[in-house]
């Protein structure tokens, strides 16, 4: 029998704030402490956040916490950009066209049902819509509340990291989900040119497996955000997924349920095009 292991051996685990399991995973496939380049970015964007944003120093305090305040921090300046924008319209224009106004609405709606009744609170989205301010209190609610597919599109984006869209997604998101399909060992050919026009299992497993070991991989099940760190494969039977979850304390791998509907699978692949325009539109944003 032919095994092999698929590993991503550099991602290291981060431990979520309150409801920030979105950033947490996202950091998982940015692998900042292997990352130079995004390491020195996180960096900058702390340094902004303490000199301009009060109250926050004791989410400050440690790495882990530090750089998701600073994924959020890059979230709130990248989703008002016109720079962000025109540099994704020129990169991408059908992958992200309206993808600042959906993040926009989306911040609104959850940031209300968040503080249900604080004018206040409305009142700082207001005004960071308006100014581009980011205060203390707006960052630090926006960082701790579940982020959408598209805030994470948006945010690994700004890493030079481009969404892979399965082609035969159903929910319009562009993520595969395997829980309607084969069973464990369901043979397929990693090879296959087959059209994927229709959604079927197999060619979902056949998409995983030929973009795994160039893609960084998210998965959200019910609302929850983990990172896929290994997948084993054996005699071209896709065996098991493991994944890092970062609402764990610990860096330990679990094994992904594949026959659960709920789970939805998004694909990311580093793109040299992209980094380079990202690094320098986030270079005169921070």
């Amino acid at each position: 029998m032919d095994n092999k292991m698929h590993l991503h051996d550099d991602m290291t685990h981060y431990h979520q704030m309150r409801a920030a399991c979105g950033l947490a995973s996202a950091l998982m496939v940015l692998r900042p402490r292997s990352d130079g380049t995004v390491r020195e970015i996180l960096d900058k964007a702390s340094a902004d956040v303490q000199r301009d944003c009060q109250g926050l120093k004791s989410m400050l305090d440690s790495e882990n916490t530090r750089h998701q305040v600073a994924a959020a921090f890059i979230l709130l300046k990248t989703a008002i950009s016109d720079l962000v924008q025109e540099m994704l319209a020129q990169h991408d224009p059908a992958a992200y066209e309206d993808i600042q106004a959906v993040i926009l609405y989306e911040m609104r709606t959850r940031l209300r049902v968040k503080r249900t009744g604080s004018a206040a609170n409305q009142g700082i989205v207001d005004e960071y819509v308006d100014t581009g301010k980011i205060t203390g209190q707006l960052l630090q609610s926006y960082a701790m509340i579940v982020k959408s597919n598209v805030e994470l599109k948006l945010l690994l984006a700004m890493f030079g990291y481009q969404f892979v869209p399965f082609p035969g997604s159903t929910d319009g998101t562009g993520a595969l989900s395997l829980g309607h399909g084969p069973k464990r060992g369901k043979v397929v050919e990693p090879s296959t040119r087959k059209s994927y026009a229709y959604t079927s299992p197999s060619l979902a497993i056949a998409f995983l497996i030929q973009n795994f070991d160039d893609c960084g991989i998210l998965v959200c099940r019910n609302a929850h955000w983990s990172a896929i760190k290994a997948m084993a494969i054996a005699d071209n039977r896709l065996e098991a997924l493991y994944y890092l979850d970062p609402g764990s304390t610990t860096n330990k791998e679990f094994t992904l349920n594949m026959n659960d509907p709920s789970s939805r699978l998004y694909c990311f692949r580093k793109n040299a095009g992209l980094l380079e325009k990202s690094r320098h539109t986030l270079h005169d944003l921070l």
